[in-house]
């Protein structure tokens, strides 16, 4: 399944949140409670029956997809990749977590995914994801960030994004931070699997994406490690 990993198709959003400016919003993830773009569809596939995809375009310029490889020859193969969407012209360029870029331009209210020079698929296909109603997949994805937690609370600072997140937070993360730290406050370096899910926040009518980590999933603090530099 590598080929298909490599070959994933990500798609982009068509004329979502007046792509002008939500790019730059607040480190907080605080949002009104219409936070994110969803679309669906079954895409071509050379190796299965079909990639059944769902792509979450989230206010913030962070893009959650989820693909499914449907009747491969080990059964159904899902694959959760995660990063940050950007709009440049009349294009938008995803980039995973990994460094893989991609890039979709709209069509009516769906989107259409782009060859990998931005160019028209030419093909009777589909290639065409539409809008729905659906909440963020909770399958994992693998991060890595920086940790700190102080008076009760753990915020994660996301390396690929630069993205700020509230943690739902573990006993067993809380004490190997206490450990790892060198002193109270301190951001260490954390490679973690989780998920996104969108949570109520403190202020009403409002909501905040939060990270969850995989349970009882293996995690590890290098306090000798840091983001790389942009």
């Amino acid at each position: 399944m590598k080929s298909l990993r490599i070959a994933l198709p990500l798609l982009m959003a068509a004329g979502l949140f007046s792509l002008q400016g939500c790019q730059h919003q607040s480190s907080s993830q605080v949002q009104p409670a219409t936070q994110q773009q969803s679309y669906q569809g079954v895409l071509p596939c050379a190796d299965c029956n079909g990639l059944q995809t769902s792509l979450f375009l989230n206010q913030d310029g962070t893009f959650v997809l989820q693909e499914t490889y449907l009747a491969t020859r080990d059964g159904d193969q899902v694959f959760t990749s995660y990063g940050q969407w950007l709009r440049s012209a009349d294009k938008i360029t995803l980039t995973t977590n990994s460094g893989d870029k991609r890039h979709f331009r709209s069509e009516g209210n769906g989107l259409r995914m782009l060859d990998r020079n931005g160019e028209a698929i030419r093909s009777e296909l589909n290639y065409l994801l539409l809008p729905v109603s659906a909440a963020l997949p909770t399958a994992l994805v693998p991060l890595t960030g920086l940790y700190t937690y102080m008076a009760d609370a753990a915020i994660f600072e996301d390396c690929a994004t630069g993205k700020i997140f509230p943690v739902a937070n573990t006993a067993e993360l809380e004490q190997a931070y206490l450990a790892a730290r060198r002193e109270p406050g301190d951001a260490v370096f954390l490679t973690i699997n989780g998920f996104f899910q969108v949570r109520p926040s403190m202020e009403a009518g409002r909501v905040q994406t939060v990270l969850v980590p995989e349970r009882n999933g293996k995690f590890r603090f290098d306090r000798n490690r840091s983001c790389p530099k942009k």
